[in-house]
């Protein structure tokens, strides 16, 4: 069992986290929710170690370590290669390299019998470790899980040289391989496809262990969830609720209706008493009297109130377009793209329409990212051609943010000569982002804010072609819909990868290509669902 008991976070003087307190046991999956930058990232780091903190953590009854998947890789394992990184997750290198050491110290020519006794005793130990982590069989069993992931054809590759969505894959492929009894999840199924979250789900379903997610994935949640923690981000504390999603969501909806039925029927009363006192202003005697009792029942009224939900303050995202785009944007004609001797992309052809939804659709690897960064020149093409209408304005939105720098403060990372700082902290103040927030490094922010951060820059250059790589990851359930409503207004050409098909579905999708065939038709939903599950029966065929 996880017991987790009045946790509390301070960042300098601001207030995280306060008294957070819960428990889990085997198989409880635990879904920790709340609004971007209320600290869930944040409590997982404080339940990994990986943060100091106040309140106490304990593993008891037979738990021991904690697994934890972030929600990106560290840039210190990029040269790394997909075997080496999975590897790491048991530190058995590290654990040869001291058997390897020892033997060293073993090798001396002063040593005493007494030293050489200790160190044979180290050895023996070491190396009753290595063999219960299983360090006689590591390609065995990384193979096992890889295929069960799917990573299995990249073990080679360079973590530098992965998709999005491959880097998740094999984050999560290595979690498991360090064989935890607590896993951490932080937004399991960003970048995945469908397929391939469908069988982390029922992998998570399945494992014996405990497991706390932080997650704005409703179906993820719905599939997973049987606790949920829910943080507020003006209280910064937790409730716990031991339900479902969904029963948690009709708690909270009656509550929320409660709540201001009573605040409703409360200030009718008040303004009942407020009235009578009001009226019997500058009288004397009995009725006098009367209004002084009633002020005094006014101040008990006021007193113990109960006070109506208070909704956080939510984005609002609109997109202008300076030049709409009267003819085609942009156009591909025999594209051609490689890493080394891996063809990710091949005689790709299409056009896309003024003020068209164009989706890219394709598993993790099939070169959706690849195709985009081509598009807005990052990339160049080795065979074929691009073609970019001369009018067209394009704002790219990148998967992993990697056009935001994270040494700049928020307001230095969007000023520009075109805006008064005036006109910035206004902008910003519609993103969320006032008052000290704007001061704050880049590398403070939640992942959540950091992708607001992003829509903010996209939405001050006014595109008129936009070209969105996953733009719902790490966004809370409001901000995704605020998003949708901005993008189903957009004047302008979207391109886009996703894979949230909820989210597709909020807006009208005209086409899609199909990667890596290069087949372009009409947006069908059934279509890529079942294109999914067809790659979710090979998963399910090679399942661990």
């Amino acid at each position: 069992m996880l017991i987790v008991n009045k946790l509390t976070k301070y960042y300098g003087a601001d207030l995280v986290l306060k008294d957070i307190s819960f428990s889990i046991g085997e198989r409880d999956h635990l879904a920790i929710i709340g609004n971007n930058g209320a600290g869930k990232t944040t409590l997982l780091k404080a339940i990994s170690g990986e943060t100091d903190h106040e309140g106490n953590i304990e593993l008891v009854g037979g738990f021991k370590n904690i697994g934890w998947l972030k929600q990106e890789i560290d840039e210190k394992f990029l040269e790394d290669t997909v075997f080496d990184f999975i590897e790491k997750g048991r530190n058995l290198k590290c654990i040869e390299d001291k058997i390897n050491q020892t033997y060293i110290s073993l090798s001396r020519p002063d040593i005493s019998e007494k030293e050489e006794k200790i160190l044979y005793g180290k050895i023996e130990e070491l190396q009753n470790i290595f063999e219960q982590k299983g360090g006689y069989t590591i390609e065995t069993d990384i193979t096992k899980l890889a295929i069960g992931c799917g990573v299995n054809d990249i073990l080679n590759y360079k973590l530098k040289e992965l998709s999005g969505g491959q880097k998740s894959r094999v984050a999560f492929t290595q979690l498991l391989y360090s064989n935890p009894d607590v896993l951490l999840l932080d937004e399991p199924t960003n970048h995945l496809d469908k397929a391939t979250k469908d069988w982390i789900m029922d992998y998570i379903n399945n494992y014996r262990g405990a497991v706390i997610s932080v997650s704005h994935d409703e179906e993820y949640l719905r599939a997973t969830a049987n606790k949920i923690l829910m943080i507020d981000d003006k209280t910064r504390t937790g409730e716990l609720f031991t339900n479902t999603y969904d029963e948690f969501l009709d708690i909270i909806r009656l509550r929320d209706e409660y709540f201001l039925k009573t605040f409703r029927n409360q200030m009718k009363k008040i303004e009942k008493v407020e009235a009578f006192i009001q009226k019997m202003e500058g009288t004397s005697g009995k009725r006098k009297k009367q209004a002084q009792s009633r002020e005094k029942m006014l101040e008990k009224m006021k007193a113990e109130m109960i006070i109506a939900p208070q909704k956080s303050k939510k984005a609002n995202i609109s997109f202008d377009v300076e030049t709409s785009t009267e003819k085609s944007p942009l156009s591909v004609s025999g594209l051609f793209f490689s890493y080394g001797s891996h063809t990710v992309l091949k005689n790709i052809d299409f056009s896309v329409y003024p003020n068209e939804r164009f989706i890219i659709v394709g598993k993790n690897g099939a070169g959706k990212t690849t195709l985009l960064k081509l598009l807005n020149g990052l990339l160049k093409p080795q065979k074929g051609n691009i073609n970019i209408w001369s009018k067209a304005i394009i704002g790219y939105y990148a998967q992993e943010q990697e056009n935001i720098l994270n040494f700049n403060r928020v307001i230095d990372e969007v000023m520009c000569p075109q805006y008064t700082e005036k006109q910035i902290r206004s902008i910003l103040g519609r993103f969320n982002f006032s008052g000290d927030k704007v001061f704050q490094e880049v590398k403070t922010l939640s992942p959540g804010e950091r992708s607001r951060l992003a829509l903010l820059k996209l939405c001050m250059k006014k595109p008129n072609l936009m070209l969105l790589d996953e733009p719902t990851n790490h966004l809370d359930l409001v901000t995704k819909k605020i998003l949708a409503d901005a993008l189903k207004d957009y004047q302008g050409t979207i391109l886009m990868v996703s894979h949230d098909l909820e989210f597709l579905g909020d807006f009208k999708i005209d086409r899609m290509l199909m990667l890596p065939s290069g087949r372009i038709q009409a947006y069908d939903k059934d279509i890529v669902n079942r294109y999914y599950q067809e790659e979710l029966m090979l998963k399910k065929d090679r399942k661990i």
